[in-house]
């Protein structure tokens, strides 16, 4: 692509008026997870502490193959949530619990199932604001985001 091709294409992407990339799917393993949906819910918000929130996440198999579930990372909020300001930024957790042995253990989702995690506070300090929690895409699972409210 010639430079100013290349500038053409930046100053479109910079105004919006460029086609949205479209979502590809993201491989884990040897599972291409296109059809590995997410759903996540909050109860606790408004809250006065991200430990006084908890996650409700689930994952549903719409592949017509099964899916194996990366279960300890995702009952943990450490390894799987990404927490983000109003302006995008990520914002740190604190560490994660010390691997055990079993913790890459997978389990198989069969197509058209789901299977439900319950994740009880948030693991990292925040001040008063508005947040967006991101579950289980480092699994490659799509649209698990919700939004919550510290005071």
């Amino acid at each position: 692509m010639s430079r100013r091709a290349g500038l053409a294409a930046l100053a479109l992407v910079a105004c919006g008026t460029a086609a949205a990339p479209q979502q590809q799917p993201t491989t884990v393993g040897n599972t291409t997870t296109a059809g590995v949906v997410g759903t996540l819910t909050i109860t606790g918000s408004p809250a006065a502490a991200p430990r006084e929130l908890t996650l409700h996440a689930t994952v549903r198999n719409q592949t017509s193959t099964p899916w194996p579930v990366p279960v300890v990372p995702l009952a943990i909020p450490q390894l799987s949530v990404v927490v983000t300001d109003a302006l995008g930024a990520r914002l740190p957790t604190y560490p994660p619990p010390v691997p055990q042995p079993g913790d890459d253990r997978t389990e198989p989702l069969a197509p058209g199932a789901s299977r439900s995690f319950d994740l009880v506070g948030l693991p990292m300090d925040l001040t008063a604001g508005v947040y967006v929690v991101t579950w289980g895409a480092a699994a490659g699972i799509v649209e698990a985001q919700a939004t919550f409210e510290i005071q």
